[in-house]
This record gives C-alpha cells, sequence and structure tokens, in this order.
C-alpha cells in the first residue's frame, strides 16, 4: 500500500484533495502554460480536482504529483480537442458579416454577394446543411430531419462546407469581402 504523507494530515479533506491541495500552485503553472485565458485555467483546473475525487482508491496511488499531473494532461488534451472541434463547427468564415449593418447598403450588399457565390460554389449537400445552419439558425437535429440524413452527416457537410468558405473566401483576398 501507499505510504505518503498525506494520509492522515487534513481529517475533513479527502485523499484526492489532499493532493490536489498540494499540487494545486505546480497545477496552475502548468495549466497556464497551455492556455492564456485565465477562466479556461480556473475550469480545468476545476474538473481536475472532480476527477481527483472520482478515484475509488487514491491510497493506492504511488505517485500524487504524477498521477495529477497525468489527469491535468488527459483534462488539458480533451479541452484542445473540444476547442479544435468548435472551431471547425464555427462560422468563422463568415464572422466578417457581423457588424455589417454598420457599412453603406452597397457594400452590405456586395458582402453578401460574395458569400452566396462561394456558397454557390459548394456541393449541393454542403451548401444546403450550410445555408439552413447560418442563415436560419437551424440546429443540427432540425437540419438533419429537414434534409433526411443523420446528425453526423449534418456536422460533416457543415465543417467540411466552412473549410471550403474559408479557403474560397480567402483566395478572393481580404478586400473583396470589405
Amino acid at each position: 500500500m501507499q505510504n505518503h504523507d498525506l494520509n492522515n494530515s487534513s481529517p475533513g479533506i479527502s485523499l484526492a484533495g489532499q493532493y490536489y491541495c498540494e499540487f494545486h500552485q505546480q497545477l496552475m503553472r502548468f495549466l497556464r502554460r497551455g492556455i492564456a485565458n485565465d477562466a479556461d485555467v480556473q475550469d480545468l483546473s476545476q474538473e481536475v480536482y472532480l476527477r481527483l475525487l472520482r478515484v475509488k482508491n487514491p491510497e493506492l496511488v504511488n505517485e500524487p504529483r504524477a498521477y495529477v499531473y497525468r489527469v491535468a494532461m488527459h483534462v488539458l488534451d480533451e479541452w484542445r480537442g473540444r476547442q479544435r472541434r468548435e472551431q471547425l463547427h464555427s462560422s468563422d468564415a463568415l464572422e466578417f458579416l457581423e457588424g455589417s449593418e454598420a457599412l453603406h447598403p452597397a457594400e452590405q450588399q456586395q458582402m453578401l454577394a460574395t458569400v452566396r457565390e462561394a456558397i454557390k460554389q459548394l456541393p449541393p449537400a454542403y451548401s444546403a446543411a450550410v445555408i439552413l445552419k447560418w442563415h436560419y439558425g437551424m440546429r443540427y437535429h432540425d437540419i438533419a430531419q429537414h434534409l433526411g440524413i443523420s446528425e453526423r452527416r449534418v456536422k460533416r457537410y457543415i465543417v467540411k462546407g466552412y473549410a471550403q468558405l474559408r479557403v474560397q473566401l480567402k483566395s478572393r483576398g481580404p478586400n473583396s469581402n470589405e
């Protein structure tokens, strides 16, 4: 069995909680190296703590510091994966349209025409999914029902459609959208 010096040091705190407290400052430094936003760092730190609390037999952990870091690495990897997926599903390719209300109506029309033309270049399934998501604000579930396909396929079409739009809109140059 494990004989770590924290075993009975704080009777009101679980052993996993004690590990978290002991390595908290190091954990925060570790997370800050990979994340700029302090709120995200705090959220991930709390997630590490929650996962440590779920450990059924923390007394069996031979190297608490290494274990805390391993949990933190998994939490950080999952967070980064979610960030990548969210970026893929985002409509950043179309973000320049936000705030376009301040533009002259002719400029607004030119921007919309550019996006419409780019959407026309997409495969029909991609353009349908992108239009329903971007223009009508429909959810994946609703788009899937409307098109008669699975939600997974809707997500795939939107991700690929947005990726192609980014490429098309970039290739038209930064001034073609303004």
